[in-house]
């Protein structure tokens, strides 16, 4: 009898253990969405993060997924360290989502601020999550503004024809559409930029690396490189399979993504930033300096193993050769990691203006700057530092130089 009491207890206790560890290690999301203007009869939601396989693969993560019932839903489901996630509410063919950061124990509530469906927010009173998004989505400033945008976003997409001729009213609507549209992503932008001042201050404040990576995550410092030396800090600080999984592709990730940004940012017209850089003598040259000197500068970004910079090199050198002493100069910048390849390469082309080396591959500062994801890539520059031409070919770039200093 003894053996079997105890073989009983054995499993009671087992039992116990293991309903404590979830407990442990579960969170909680749940919410009453019935005040919302929609149909919810068929409505589910589902809670998603992302991380990266060992080869760069993302991929999305489903932690739960929950049909409501009568307007309201309870999700509870385990999670063994903080994260980023996105709850979305799908319903017919609307949908909404937002942002969180879930952790073991916590307990999310969401709800909306208004009827609108696009109005939802996840609240938690405590946690990361409080620190995280609470501390500024539910500032008196980005509150205000979230409730001009509604109400610029619904009246922009509602308009309803009613008294007016149609002639007159769509001669009316053109103009005041314009103003609204104008309104609509002046607010959008607003709520973008306020995200991104908490997020960032937040990031380049938090003592706790786990803090900075779920910053990050949530998109600090998404615009620019200031992102890279945290990335580099959570590889040493962080747990090793974190770092796998959520640092060292989402560095690579981060970085592709602030050239695409740079690249729509920096189009014909506008100032180019300025970069200091060595050449094969490891003397430093600047470009605002170099455009002291000449009319025009061209730069050319390109890499020892670019068959097709490389092809171009010879028609470049036809017009460096007519056109050097007018006041037209080149400026190549090697995004090579391998200093001696770069060397090597450039020994043999013989190039005969400045090469400069970054060597750092796609993560250089310079080329995440001037926005290249792609080799060759050229930028014509004027004296005062603007755009002239750009992703200029060397036949465009010949046309060009040909029309200013021939015909003169």
């Amino acid at each position: 009898m003894k053996q079997i009491f105890w073989i009983v207890m054995f499993f009671v206790i087992t039992l116990a253990n293991g309903d404590e560890g979830d407990r442990i290690n579960r969170f909680t999301i749940s919410s009453d969405l019935r005040l919302l203007d929609i149909d919810l009869a068929d409505a589910s939601v589902s809670v998603t993060a992302t991380e990266y396989d060992k080869s760069g693969q993302q991929w999305t993560l489903e932690l739960a997924t929950e049909d409501l019932i009568d307007g309201t839903f309870l999700i509870q489901a385990e999670i063994d360290e903080p994260r980023c996630v996105t709850i979305s509410l799908r319903s017919g063919g609307n949908h909404a989502a937002t942002s969180a950061v879930i952790e073991p124990q916590t307990e999310i509530t969401l709800t909306s601020r208004s009827a609108w469906i696009k109005d939802l927010v996840a609240l938690s009173g405590s946690g990361k999550h409080l620190e995280l998004v609470e501390s500024w989505q539910q500032s008196e400033e980005y509150q205000a503004t979230a409730e001009a945008y509604r109400i610029a976003y619904q009246d922009f997409h509602h308009n309803k024809l009613t008294e007016n001729s149609t002639e007159k009213v769509e001669s009316n609507l053109e103009n005041s559409n314009e103003v609204k549209l104008q309104r609509h992503i002046e607010l959008d932008r607003k709520l973008r930029q306020l995200r991104y001042d908490a997020l960032n201050k937040f990031a380049m404040s938090a003592e706790k690396p786990i803090d900075v990576l779920l910053a990050l995550e949530l998109g600090a410092f998404e615009r620019n490189n200031k992102a890279l030396p945290l990335y580099d800090k959570l590889a040493k600080t962080l747990d090793k399979d974190i770092v796998t999984r959520r640092v060292t592709h989402a560095r690579s990730n981060h970085l592709y993504h602030a050239r695409v940004i740079n690249d729509e940012l920096l189009s014909v017209g506008e100032n180019v930033p300025n970069f200091s850089l060595l050449n094969i003598e490891q003397k430093e040259i600047s470009l605002f300096n170099l455009l002291d000197e000449n009319e025009f500068v061209f730069i050319d970004f390109w890499a020892s193993w670019c068959a097709p910079c490389i092809a171009d090199f010879e028609a470049l050198k036809d017009l460096y050769s007519s056109y050097n002493d007018q006041g037209f100069e080149i400026v190549s910048i090697s995004i090579d990691r391998d200093y001696e390849a770069w060397v090597e390469v450039s020994e043999e082309q013989e190039l005969p203006w400045h090469n400069l080396g970054e060597l750092e591959g796609w993560a250089g500062e310079v080329i995440t700057a001037y926005g290249a994801n792609m080799l060759p890539k050229g930028y014509l520059i004027d004296s005062h530092g603007q755009i002239v031409l750009k992703n200029v070919s060397s036949d465009e770039l010949k046309i060009f130089l040909s029309q200013k200093y021939d015909e003169n």
